[in-house]
C-alpha cells in the first residue's frame, strides 16, 4: 500500500484534532447541563455521549480522508471542504437535537416511587417542557405529584390518561417534594436488606453522608431505562444522590 497522500494526511490529521477538541468540549457541555450529577447515567448520558462523539469523531474525519487530495485543485479542495464541513455540522445538530430530547426533565414522585421524565415525554404531550422551578431548585427538579383530592381533578386526570398521558406526566398534579415526604415515606427501600445483598452499596452510601446522616436518609426507588437505582433524600426532602443496584 503507497504512502497517503500528504495534503490528505494534514487534513484528516488537523480535522481529527478539532474534531476532538470539540467532542471534548461537547461531552463536557452534556453532563453539566443535559445530563447533570447524580441523573447522569440514570438517564442515559452514556447514550447520549456515544451518538455525540461517533458523529463528530467519525463522519467529518472519514469524508475528508475520502475527499481531499493534493491532485485536486484548490478550488476543488475548497469545495470538498465546505461540503465536509456541512455535512458533519448538519449530522451534529441533529444529533444534539436527538440527545437533547433523552436528557432528563424531571424526577417525579408517584404513589410509590420516583420517575425519571425525559423532555421528550413532556414535548409530546404538551408541546414544551414546564417550568418547574417554582417546585424545585436542583438542576433535575425534584418533585412530587399528589394524588387528585378533588371530583374535578380525578376528572382531569382521566381525560389527561384518555389521551395518552401517564399520571407522573401530568404537571397540574405537581407539588415540592417536601409536601409528600409523608406519602413518600410509607414506601420505602429498606437499605438494610440491599446492602445484605449488595455489598457495594455500602461503599456508594458511605460516600453520600456519616453515619449519622444516612440514619435520616430516606431512599425510594427510581425508575430508569438504564438500570435500577435508589434515590437518596435528606429528612427535609433535599436530594442527596442515587444508588445504583448492581446488574
Amino acid at each position: 500500500m503507497g504512502k497517503m497522500d500528504s495534503l490528505k494526511r494534514r487534513a484528516v490529521t488537523w480535522h481529527l484534532a478539532l474534531s476532538l477538541l470539540l467532542s471534548i468540549v461537547l461531552a463536557a457541555w452534556l453532563l453539566l447541563h443535559w445530563f447533570p450529577a447524580p441523573f447522569s447515567f440514570a438517564a442515559g448520558a452514556l447514550t447520549g455521549l456515544v451518538i455525540v462523539v461517533s458523529v463528530d469523531m467519525c463522519l467529518g474525519p472519514m469524508l475528508t480522508l475520502l475527499l481531499i487530495h493534493s491532485k485536486k485543485s484548490l478550488r476543488e479542495n475548497i469545495v470538498d471542504g465546505i461540503v465536509v464541513a456541512t455535512l458533519q455540522v448538519s449530522a451534529l445538530g441533529y444529533g444534539l437535537w436527538q440527545v437533547s430530547l433523552a436528557r432528563p426533565a424531571a424526577v417525579v414522585f408517584w404513589q410509590d416511587s420516583f420517575y425519571l421524565v425525559k423532555a421528550f415525554d413532556y414535548q409530546e404531550r404538551y408541546g414544551k417542557q414546564p417550568d418547574l422551578s417554582k417546585l424545585s431548585s436542583e438542576p433535575v427538579p425534584v418533585i412530587y405529584a399528589r394524588y387528585p383530592l378533588l371530583l374535578s381533578e380525578l376528572e382531569e386526570l382521566e381525560r389527561a390518561i384518555k389521551a395518552g398521558v401517564v399520571p407522573y406526566e401530568h404537571t397540574p398534579l405537581y407539588r415540592k417534594v417536601a409536601d409528600g415526604l409523608l406519602e413518600i415515606r410509607k414506601s420505602p427501600v429498606d437499605i438494610n436488606i440491599l446492602i445484605t445483598k449488595h455489598a457495594d452499596l455500602q461503599s456508594q452510601l458511605d460516600a453520600l453522608g456519616t453515619k449519622e446522616q444516612q440514619q435520616h436518609f430516606i431512599f425510594s426507588r427510581l425508575h430508569s431505562d438504564y438500570g435500577v437505582f435508589i434515590l437518596v433524600l435528606e429528612g427535609t426532602g433535599k436530594l442527596v444522590g442515587l444508588l445504583k443496584l448492581p446488574a
